[in-house]
């Protein structure tokens, strides 16, 4: 039991450590090009929008950023032996802004819902083409547009919950 524990943990670890490389070297390089600019002028609002957020919106954006990462990087690279651990991370997320947003709880269960059955059923049309030895192109036409599709639909409910952050900072 814990061997397959320290396993499926072992396989999210490596997306786990890029994506907060990426977020420390983006952090990074936005806090030295900051330095250099008056935070005052209106050309600079989107760097000054995200210093001004409280915690719990930063939590909030933290738990869109990892749903939103994790749906698209299972639609993109799909095993059998780890899709219910990246269906637990993005439940987890989900939950966790839920929990923080609660006008808009069921709202995002619902929604979390939507994108996990699509990324099942992604997952059966891969287990299909592996099946049939990729002799069929249609199949393969079919998965690619179902992960154009989770990508942009995981991408606008990104652009959704971000406005709704940004604007009860604004108020």
């Amino acid at each position: 039991m814990l061997s397959s524990v320290l396993y499926y943990a072992s396989i999210i670890i490596m997306p786990t450590m890029v994506y907060l490389l990426v977020i420390i070297f983006v952090a990074a390089v936005v806090w030295i090009s900051m330095k250099k600019i008056d935070v005052t002028s209106e050309a600079t609002m989107i760097g000054t929008l995200f210093a001004s957020l409280n915690k719990k919106d930063f939590t909030k954006l933290a738990a869109v950023s990892i749903r939103t990462f994790m749906i698209a990087y299972t639609a993109v690279n799909f095993t059998n032996d780890n899709f219910i651990l990246y269906y637990m991370t993005i439940i987890m997320s989900s939950l966790l802004y839920a929990i923080l947003e609660p006008k808009k709880a069921v709202f995002e269960i619902v929604n979390t819902a939507a994108q996990i059955i699509i990324l099942y059923i992604i997952m059966q049309v891969q287990n299909y083409r592996i099946d049939m030895n990729n002799q069929n192109q249609f199949v393969f036409l079919l998965q690619l547009l179902l992960i154009i599709f989770i990508m942009t639909y995981a991408f606008v409910c990104f652009m959704r919950d971000l406005s709704v952050i940004i604007e009860r900072e604004k108020k």
